[in-house]
């Protein structure tokens, strides 16, 4: 990725290249470079154009530009509404976000996608956390829960992906609900599946050494495939830090989920996980 950066007041210029590949054969290429107009103080013009390239063995190569125009709006210090408009795998998309302080202590937050994406991208929804090397601490996002069905193989979706948090911030203490709704549109079976998420956190310093994160999440598939039968899923995660020394970190961590399906098959599963870091 590279940027003009703050150098110039009116306008910055950003170029960002993406190479991503698996040991099935799985490869995305991706270029883009976007243009953000400061047409005044409040509003911001957004342009970007590019090239996307996905190969796998079991498709035809999906390639094609990529496009979209937008603006965003600064409503103040530290809140602003965005909206873009564009073209991916040749069909419309749409993108809309907002991020609003109430008060100093109260943050909502919310954005809209509605795009086309291959099937193989949702399957490595979550690769990017293999890569995230300053999440020791944090709970990623869930992602939503689903067996991939072999029969979708090549399969494009309608992803629409509405998503609302909502931060309260006390002391050394924060909480956050977080609410989502996702449709998935599969073209070549002309089926729909529909799940809502709730989920609430916490996340919270106990002393100078010792913090922790603990999350509860609830997923319903409510419109499942036809075929497939509805589910629940319940999730609980919790992640701690304690600060050995001044270079080093005592990590750890405890995952347990429920997936329960309206024909009576259940599953669960229990993670712990500990670790070291240490900065040299």
């Amino acid at each position: 990725r590279i940027s003009t950066g703050k150098r110039a007041s009116m306008y910055e210029a950003i170029v960002a290249a993406n190479y991503l590949e698996t040991d099935s054969d799985f490869q995305q290429r991706t270029i883009i470079g976007g243009l953000l107009l400061h047409l005044t103080d409040q509003f911001t013009a957004i342009g970007r154009i590019g090239y996307e390239r996905i190969t796998d063995p079991s498709i035809a190569p999906i390639r094609g530009p990529v496009w979209s125009l937008g603006g965003r709006l600064a409503l103040g210090k530290s809140s602003y509404a965005q909206v873009e408009y564009g073209h991916r795998f040749g069909d419309v998309s749409w993108l809309a976000e907002f991020d609003f302080e109430l008060t100093p202590r109260l943050v909502v937050q919310g954005d809209y996608k509605d795009t086309l994406v291959p099937i193989q991208l949702t399957y490595l929804q979550g690769i990017e956390d293999l890569f995230n090397e300053d999440g020791i601490l944090e709970i990623p996002s869930p992602r939503s829960p689903g067996t991939p069905d072999a029969t979708a193989i090549d399969e494009v979706i309608r992803d629409k992906n509405f998503q609302f948090l909502a931060r309260y911030q006390i002391d050394l203490r924060s909480f956050e609900l977080n609410v989502r709704h996702l449709e998935r549109r599969f073209l070549n079976l002309q089926e729909t599946e529909k799940t809502l998420q709730f989920g609430m956190s916490l996340d919270e310093r106990l002393s100078r050494k010792l913090s922790y994160v603990f999350s509860a999440n609830f997923f319903e598939t409510y419109a499942p495939l036809v075929g497939s039968p509805g589910s629940q899923n319940y999730r609980l995660d919790l992640a701690a830090r304690y600060q050995l020394g001044t270079n080093t970190m005592l990590t750890g961590g405890y995952l347990w989920q429920l997936e329960s399906t309206e024909d009576n098959d259940d599953s669960y599963e229990n993670v712990l996980r500990v670790g070291i870091q240490r900065q040299f």
